[in-house]
């Protein structure tokens, strides 16, 4: 019965491992050559000059665009993007 109960727990941890392994792979830099982001979404972009920026792809005008000015940014300027955390649900002071 005690192996029993310990090889749930193992289990379970491995489960949870697993879990955060998958939650840590969504943080992961996204090379532009090899996907873009939905539409809407708004992401952490890596520049060529070590910049990042918030901003968004526009899949239909195949544009970046900076999200404090919505400006146009080139697209060979966008090396990598992210996803950016959810917002903050915490106490407001």
């Amino acid at each position: 019965m005690y192996i029993e109960s310990e090889n749930a727990v193992i289990n379970d941890m491995v489960k949870e491992i697993k879990y955060l392994e998958d939650k840590l792979a969504e943080r992961e830099w996204i090379p532009c050559s090899e996907r873009l982001p939905d539409k809407g979404l708004r992401v952490l972009m890596q520049l060529n000059n070590a910049w990042q920026i918030v901003g968004w792809y526009d899949k239909e005008d195949k544009q970046w665009f900076e999200l404090i000015y919505a400006e146009p940014v080139a697209n060979d300027r966008v090396l990598a993007w992210m996803e950016l955390p959810p917002d903050y649900k915490g106490e407001h002071k």
